[in-house]
């Protein structure tokens, strides 16, 4: 280690930040997890591990565009790896490497990290005896290009450029992203689940909005072992007195589609629970027919929870400035919209590490703080290094700020401000009598379907 005098006549290890910033992010992607991956052809220059720390650090890098963020995590990752042999200079060269192992290497990565999540203990993961996850989507823009209309469409206002639609499985307990889809503006938010929802622990509740609803996606949750936790609105149809099961409730709710081309369908028995939030009754369903596993109380403050999931992407689109791509190639946006998921998920990692070191609920960690810190130690060459102790540290203390609002945070005119109508109160209504003799036979008959 090379040794440099200041000018206050300190000793300071010249390579301290090279340290500290690779020793931080060594904690969840240390060098034999790349050495675990199968063998591939990949770049001359470009190897694995140096693809996956420059793509996490172009996507914490404020620089207006690409290229510049390119500069400076160049610069970056030759103070990092000293050793090696440095990659390429130029930021084509290392979006061909990227588009080559990404496939297999983001993969190798989002799944390390999701069990990185997974140990940071149950302690400080379950909320209300559960490990809980939110899901919901939300768009993001794409330049303007030809190649990126076609690929991506549109799917706002007239005059809307191309967007692409992110679909986002949110870990209540950890506040960090669990798994997520990336597809085109007009994309289905529920086909993503159904793709997504056999990643999950084999615990865990589901949670979502009223946009989830339906008979599908609730039915194939159900017989997939998944407990979920849903909004339901005035869209919704819900009978009662069907006598499926032999004990009904007050709350027994049935979820079924008794048309001629459905009548092979069972019916789906659920719990409907009333709660309140903002001021208003909220109306929800669960699969989980036992209150004493899921109280009403419980659910009304998970569901309180599920907004945590919108934080999430005000924190991506406005914290971490990713409301819109870079890339004008379709090809090349998904990649940067991946792997800015990756880097907000490593960034969270290390914040929620640290917190939970010092007792602190992983939900107060701030990802504006923690990017000031992790930008303040990558610009090394601006000012003294920072050591791994005052890094760690920093992290450990960029939570949320406590103080008290007198008014709400929210724009007084704000002209594109969305103000949808809350969904009302499901229908309900009592099963008719060739309901219920339908429903008799399914009962009689088990293997029927």
């Amino acid at each position: 280690m090379s040794i440099r005098r200041t000018r206050m006549g300190d000793l300071v290890a010249a390579s301290t930040y090279r340290h500290s910033l690779l020793a931080a992010m060594n904690i969840f992607l240390a060098a034999r997890l790349f050495s675990q991956l199968p063998r591939r052809r990949s770049h001359t220059r470009w190897r694995p591990r140096l693809i996956s720390f420059a793509a996490i650090l172009m996507a914490w890098e404020p620089a207006p565009s690409l290229t510049q963020r390119f500069t400076a995590v160049f610069d970056c990752l030759t103070a990092m790896f000293p050793s090696r042999r440095r990659p390429g200079r130029t930021y084509r060269g290392f979006t061909e490497a990227l588009a080559a192992v990404s496939p297999w290497l983001e993969d190798a990565v989002r799944k390390h990290l999701r069990q990185a999540t997974t140990g940071l203990g149950p302690r400080a993961l379950t909320r209300e005896g559960w490990r809980t996850f939110a899901v919901d989507g939300s768009k993001i823009d794409c330049p303007r290009s030809i190649a990126n209309e076609v690929e991506f469409g549109t799917a706002g206002k007239s005059g809307c450029g191309p967007q692409m639609l992110l679909t986002t499985i949110w870990d209540m307990g950890s506040g960090l992203p669990w798994d997520w889809r990336i597809d085109r503006a007009r994309g289905s938010e529920r086909e993503h689940l159904g793709q997504m929802h056999h990643a999950l622990p084999a615990d865990a509740l589901l949670v979502a909005d009223a946009g989830f609803t339906g008979f599908d996606l609730p039915s194939a949750l159900n017989r997939a072992g998944r407990s979920f936790l849903v909004r339901v609105g005035s869209n919704v149809t819900l009978l009662r007195r069907l006598g499926y099961v032999r004990q009904e409730g007050r709350d027994t709710v049935y979820l079924w589609r008794t048309g001629r081309r459905h009548r092979r369908r069972r019916p789906l028995v659920l719990r409907l629970i009333r709660a309140k939030h903002k001021g208003a009754t909220v109306y929800l369903i669960t699969n989980v027919l036992d209150p004493q596993r899921l109280p009403r109380a419980a659910a009304g403050r998970l569901y309180r929870l599920r907004w945590g999931v919108e934080v999430f992407y005000r924190s991506f689109k406005q914290t971490l400035q990713k409301r819109k791509m870079f890339s004008t190639s379709p090809r090349m946006a998904r990649l940067e919209l991946t792997w800015s998921l990756i880097g907000l998920l490593v960034l969270g990692l290390l914040n929620v590490r640290m917190l939970i070191a010092r007792g602190i609920d992983p939900l107060q960690a701030s990802v504006g703080n923690a990017i000031k810190v992790m930008r303040q130690a990558m610009r090394y060459a601006l000012g003294r290094p920072m050591r791994l102790s005052k890094l760690l540290r920093l992290l450990g203390e960029a939570i949320k700020d406590g103080y008290l609002r007198r008014c709400s945070k929210s724009s007084y005119c704000w002209p594109h401000k969305k103000r949808q109508r809350p969904p009302g109160p499901p229908r309900t209504r009592t099963a008719t009598r060739q309901e219920v003799a339908l429903a008799q036979t399914f009962r009689d008959n088990p293997e029927t379907e």
